[in-house]
């Protein structure tokens, strides 16, 4: 992934054991994953199916390597943004949090 990427990472540890938030982390980002994929323009659907996502013990990340994939979610001086990777992660968020407990 090199395009647009967002990351999720888990801090509070003290509520949870390492084995617990990583579960957490890799759930939070399958979700958000999806919920992109829902977001995102279609035309080709090939955006949507570059969306993917990566999970490494208590870091996730969802993104794309299309090359325009950056210019859909943040716009040009041509083009109007259609976020929705930014999105996903707000859409998301209140799930996380109560998965979470925070």
């Amino acid at each position: 992934m090199t395009m647009s990427v967002e990351h999720i990472r888990h801090f509070d540890m003290a509520k949870h054991t390492r084995e617990q938030a990583s579960k957490m982390i890799h759930s939070a980002t399958l979700a958000i994953e999806g919920q992109a994929k829902l977001n995102a323009p279609y035309k080709t659907g090939l955006l949507r199916r570059s969306i993917t996502h990566e999970v490494s013990e208590l870091e996730g990340a969802v993104g794309t390597n299309v090359e325009y994939a950056e210019h859909q979610e943040y716009g040009t001086r041509y083009m109007d943004a259609q976020p929705y990777l930014r999105p996903a992660v707000d859409e998301i968020a209140g799930r996380i949090r109560r998965m979470w407990g925070g």
